[in-house]
């Protein structure tokens, strides 16, 4: 009898342990659901829209044709970009100081930007750019020289080769201070780019 009655005790003690995790699990589940989901910092360290350090709600937000600013503080530039696109930065890669780049994403309704400052000069940047251009199926349709923001620079319009897949890009190449900066995007994009461009010092 006294065995019997052990036995309801625990089985009464493991159904209440049981209700009581399935209720916890059930609290844990219905709090994630009515929560906004998140960008992971580690992977998307920005999203354009964030103002003043305050974040946005990109999922209910709708673009606006806003640009956004972007300030490199190492390199002293500072750049508007669109709205909604993702920044990536990279150190010391691809014969890059520093790249960033503003990704295109679900979110977004403009192309991306990508901004790199070496240290080679503007004519070997040129080269370099062409190489890895054709490389990636990129056909080079104008190279014209002229001026931006007082400094001798480069502007490369490439095409995608005939049966290759892509969008056509403009490269624009300038040298400030023993660095050489270029910066890339869809040819809609690059005049409204540029106009943002500043150097800082």
């Amino acid at each position: 009898m006294a065995k019997s009655s052990s036995i309801n005790l625990f089985t009464k003690i493991g159904v209440l342990l049981a209700f009581m995790c399935l209720t916890i699990l059930s609290i844990l589940l219905y709090n994630n659901t009515r929560k906004t989901p998140q960008f992971n910092n580690a992977t998307e360290q920005s999203i354009a829209g964030t103002k003043n350090g305050a974040s946005n709600d990109i999922f209910s937000r709708e673009a606006s044709g806003q640009w956004d600013s972007y300030i490199n503080t190492i390199y002293n530039y500072s750049l508007k970009y669109p709205e909604l696109l993702v920044k990536r930065e990279h150190v010391d890669e691809g014969g890059y100081l520093h790249f960033v780049r503003f990704e295109e994403n679900r979110y977004s309704s403009s192309k991306g930007v990508g901004v790199g400052v070496s240290s080679s000069g503007l004519g070997v940047e040129s080269v370099k750019i062409k190489q890895e251009m054709m490389k990636s199926g990129g056909e080079l349709v104008s190279e014209e020289e002229f001026l931006f923001l007082g400094r001798n620079s480069v502007r490369l319009e490439f095409e995608p080769q005939e049966g290759v897949a892509g969008e056509k890009r403009t490269v624009v190449i300038f040298g400030h201070k023993d660095l050489t900066y270029s910066i890339s995007t869809v040819p809609e994009q690059i005049d409204r780019v540029l106009e943002g461009f500043k150097f800082t010092n």
